[in-house]
C-alpha cells in the first residue's frame, strides 16, 4: 500500500472538510447513470431507485473520495432534463438507499441541486419558463434542436421578480435540507452550463437593469443569496460545492477574468468550486463542456489552474480527465485540489481503487465518444467500453456461477472477441482466442495511425493487456479459427466474433491500386496520394477525410444523401469532426477559439453519386443530373460494412453451443458488439 500510494501521493491524499473525511482527491462528478436511476411515482415526481443505490454504491466501492448523483431539480413546478425530482418526505427512504450505499463504502455522498431556469420544462399547467431576463427562445433548447437547427416551437420566458428569486432560494434551501435528512453529507449547487444560477451570473444571459443585473457585483447577488440560504438551512457540518462555468466560449459571455472575480465574491459562501466550462447556447460551447476525443486530455484544467491563484478554497478540475498520471501531475503542480470525472467512472467504477492498488494499466479507459449521452432516446444509458454499464440484470446474471468450466474458443480478436474472452474467463472457463492477423484489435487496429483516435488505441491496448494478464486465456495470433479446428479442439462453446468487411459499391472501374478501403488507407498512409476522393460521408468517411486533410492532402468527400455523418447519434462528435474540415486541427490547441480557418478546406459534395472511376480521376453525378470529373490519385471507399455471413454460418454445429456476436451478425458499433459479446459469455 505504501509503495502504491507513493506513486500517486497527491491523488490518494485525504482531506478533512467541515469535519467530513474525504479519503482521496478523486471526485465522481455528477452523472445520470441511466434511465433506471429514477422512477416516476403516481404523483409524477421522480424518486431514486434500488438501481441508483447499486450504481452510485459501485463507484464508492471502487474507491472514489466523493460520489455525486445526477442533478435533481429543486423547483416542483419544473423539470430539469426530464428529471422532476421529489424533495418531499416521501423521498427520504429512497434517498437513504443511495446515500447509505455510498457512505457505507467509505465515500462522501453528494447530491447535485439544480434549476434550469429559462430552459426548464414546466411540469404543471399554466407555468411558463422564467429566467433573469425576458426572451423568446426555442422550447427547452435541447441538444437535438441545437444539432438539427430546429427553430420551431418557440416559447416565452418571463423575467424573474424578486419574489420569484425568494421562492427559488427557498426551494434550493428546502431541497438541501432534505438531502441532509436523506443521509447526504454534501450538496453540489449547479451554477454552470447555462442553468438558472449561471444565467444570472452570465452577461450573455442576464440583461437586467435593476440591482440583479449589470455589474458582476449585481449579477452575483441572487446566486449568493441562494448559497447563503442553503448554508443557513443545512448548518455548518455539510460540504457545499458549486459547479461553475469559468469560460462560456461566447463573445458576450463571462471571460475568465470576470469568472475569477465572480468566484472571489462567492467563495465565502461555499467550500469547493468545480471549474467547468460552457453554456447552453449552441454546440460551439457544449463540445467543450463535454470534451470529445478531438480534444486533448484535461483540456479544461487551465480554468482550475487560474482559479486556484485567486481563491482561498479548494477547486476541482473537471473535463476529459482519465489518466491517473496526468491527474497526479495536476494535483502536484497545484493546478487544483481535486480531480472530478464523470465519464471515467462510467467507463470504470473502480478507477480510484485501481490507482490505490497500483494497477493503473487495468483502468478501462473512457474514449470520449459520448455514447453515454446519446445512445438511446431515454437518456444516459450506454458506455462503449463498459459493457455492463446500466445493464443491472445482466450484471446480476454474471454473479450466478457457471455450472462448470468449459472449453471456449473465440473466433476473432477484435474488441468483441476480446471482451467475450475476458468475460468467459472471468466466469471460470478456459478460453482460446484466435486472431488471423499478427496482432489483436480487429478493425480498431487503425486507431494507432490517427492522432485523434489515440483514446481508441488506448482502449485497444487495455483489452490486450487484460487478455494477456488473464491466466485462463490462451491467445493464438496469426491463426484463423476454422470449424475443423474447433472440432479438433473439442470445444464446448464457440463464440464467433469475425467482424464485418467493408462494402464496395458496384461502380465502374472501382478497383486497382489507387482504390483503397478506409481501413486500408488508415493503416497504410504512405500509399495514399496527394489528391484524395472519399466515397461515403458517414462517420468513417468523414474521419478519413479529416485525417488525410491533416496530413496535407487535397480531400473531397462524396455523399449520396443530403447530410454528412447521418449515422452518428452524438451532435458533439458531428460538430467537431465537420468543424475541422475547414478549420486547422491541432490536438494540443484544439479549443474552438484557437482554430484558424484552413486555406484549403475539405470539399463536400452532398446528394452526389460516383458513377465511374478511372486512373487519376472519378466521375460523379449531382442531384440535378449534371456530371463532374474530379482528379483523384487515391479513392477511399467508406460506404459501409457487411457481415461475413458465409464464414459465420460455417461454424454452426461445430460445438455444442455456437454464439455469433457483433459485426458478423449485423454491422454494429463497438458498443453494440462488445455488449453482445459480454452477454454471450454470461450465458455460458
Amino acid at each position: 500500500m505504501t509503495e502504491n500510494r507513493s506513486n500517486f501521493p497527491h491523488l490518494m491524499k485525504p482531506m478533512i472538510l467541515r469535519g467530513q473525511f474525504i479519503r482521496n482527491r478523486v471526485i465522481s462528478a455528477p452523472q445520470n447513470g441511466g434511465p433506471n436511476i429514477l422512477e416516476k411515482g403516481p404523483d409524477g415526481f421522480d424518486h431514486f431507485t434500488e438501481a441508483a443505490a447499486f450504481y452510485y454504491g459501485a463507484i464508492a466501492r471502487g474507491g472514489a473520495g466523493i460520489v455525486t448523483t445526477s442533478e435533481c431539480g429543486v423547483d416542483p413546478r419544473y423539470s430539469v432534463s426530464t428529471n422532476h425530482f421529489d424533495f418531499s418526505e416521501k423521498s427520504l427512504k429512497t434517498m437513504h438507499l443511495v446515500s447509505d450505499a455510498v457512505r457505507g463504502f467509505g465515500a462522501v455522498a453528494a447530491l447535485e441541486l439544480s434549476h434550469a431556469g429559462k430552459v426548464a420544462e414546466p411540469a404543471v399547467p399554466g407555468v411558463e419558463p422564467m429566467g433573469p431576463s425576458e426572451c423568446v427562445m426555442k422550447n427547452a433548447a435541447h441538444f437535438d434542436q441545437l444539432a438539427n437547427g430546429d427553430d420551431s416551437d418557440k416559447v416565452h420566458v418571463r423575467e424573474m421578480t424578486p419574489q420569484d428569486m425568494e421562492d427559488v432560494a427557498e426551494y434550493f434551501a428546502a431541497a438541501a435540507l432534505m438531502a441532509k435528512r436523506g443521509g447526504f453529507n454534501m450538496v453540489v449547487v449547479h451554477c454552470g452550463h447555462g442553468w438558472l444560477l449561471h444565467q444570472f451570473l452570465s452577461p450573455h444571459e442576464n440583461h437586467r437593469t435593476d440591482e440583479y443585473g449589470g455589474s458582476i457585483e449585481n449579477r452575483v447577488k441572487f446566486p449568493k443569496m441562494v448559497l447563503e440560504r442553503i448554508r443557513q438551512r443545512i448548518g455548518r457540518d455539510m460540504i457545499l460545492e458549486i459547479r461553475f462555468s469559468v469560460n462560456e466560449f461566447v463573445d458576450d459571455g463571462l471571460s475568465i477574468e470576470e469568472a475569477v472575480r465572480t468566484a472571489e465574491l462567492l467563495q465565502d459562501s461555499v467550500d469547493i468550486i468545480q471549474c467547468s466550462v460552457g453554456i447552453r447556447s449552441g454546440l460551439h460551447s457544449l463540445v467543450i463542456t463535454h470534451p470529445t476525443f478531438f480534444l486533448k486530455d484535461a483540456c479544461n484544467s487551465y480554468l482550475a489552474r487560474e482559479m486556484k491563484k485567486h481563491v482561498h478554497i479548494p477547486v476541482d478540475a473537471v473535463g476529459a480527465i482519465n489518466d491517473p498520471y496526468l491527474a497526479e501531475q495536476l494535483l502536484a503542480e497545484g493546478a487544483c485540489d481535486f480531480v472530478a470525472m464523470a465519464r471515467s467512472h462510467i467507463a470504470d467504477p473502480d478507477w480510484a481503487l485501481k490507482v490505490r492498488e497500483g494497477r493503473p494499466e487495468d483502468i478501462r479507459p473512457c474514449i470520449r465518444c459520448l455514447r453515454c449521452l446519446y445512445s438511446t432516446p431515454v437518456g444516459h444509458s450506454r458506455c462503449t467500453v463498459n459493457p455492463s454499464n446500466n445493464w443491472e440484470f445482466i450484471r446480476r446474471a454474471m454473479e450466478r456461477p457457471a455450472s462448470g468450466a468449459k472449453k471456449v474458443l473465440v473466433a476473432g480478436g477484435g474488441p468483441a472477441g476480446m471482451q467475450a474472452a475476458l468475460t468467459a474467463a472471468e466466469r471460470g472457463h478456459e478460453v482460446v482466442l484466435f486472431e488471423k492477423n499478427d496482432e489483436l484489435g480487429g478493425q480498431v487496429r487503425h486507431a494507432k495511425y490517427v492522432n485523434f483516435k489515440e483514446l481508441l488505441e488506448k482502449y485497444r491496448q487495455y483489452l490486450i493487456t487484460q487478455v494477456e494478464k488473464n491466466p485462463r486465456i490462451t491467445v493464438r495470433c496469426g491463426t484463423a479459427l476454422t470449424p475443423e479446428i474447433a472440432k479438433e479442439e473439442k470445444a464446448d462453446v464457440v463464440i464467433v466474433a469475425l467482424g464485418a468487411k467493408e462494402a464496395v459499391p458496384p461502380v465502374e472501374g472501382l478497383s486497382g491500386e489507387h482504390v483503397m478501403t478506409a481501413l486500408e488507407a488508415f493503416s497504410h498512409p504512405e500509399k495514399v496520394g496527394e489528391k484524395v476522393l472519399v466515397l461515403g460521408g458517414g462517420s468513417v468517411g468523414c474521419e478519413a477525410a479529416l485525417h488525410f486533410k491533416n496530413l496535407g492532402k487535397q480531400v473531397t468527400v462524396v455523399e449520396a444523401i443530403g447530410r454528412l455523418m447521418s449515422n452518428e447519434k452524438d451532435p458533439h462528435i458531428v460538430y467537431h469532426n465537420l468543424l475541422y474540415f475547414d478549420h486547422v486541427y491541432d490536438r494540443d490547441t484544439a479549443q474552438l477559439d484557437q482554430a484558424p480557418l484552413r486555406d484549403d478546406p475539405v470539399r463536400v459534395m452532398l446528394n452526389t453519386l460516383c458513377i465511374r472511376v478511372e486512373p487519376g480521376c472519378a466521375t460523379v453525378k449531382h442531384k440535378g443530373g449534371e456530371e463532374e470529373t474530379i482528379e483523384a490519385d487515391t479513392i477511399i471507399v467508406a460506404t459501409g460494412m457487411r457481415p461475413r455471413t458465409e464464414e459465420r454460418d460455417a461454424f454452426l454445429g461445430c460445438a455444442e453451443l455456437v454464439i455469433p456476436v457483433g459485426d458478423c451478425l449485423l454491422p454494429a458499433t463497438i458498443q453494440q458488439a462488445t455488449r453482445a459479446a459480454y452477454a454471450a459469455a454470461v450465458q455460458i
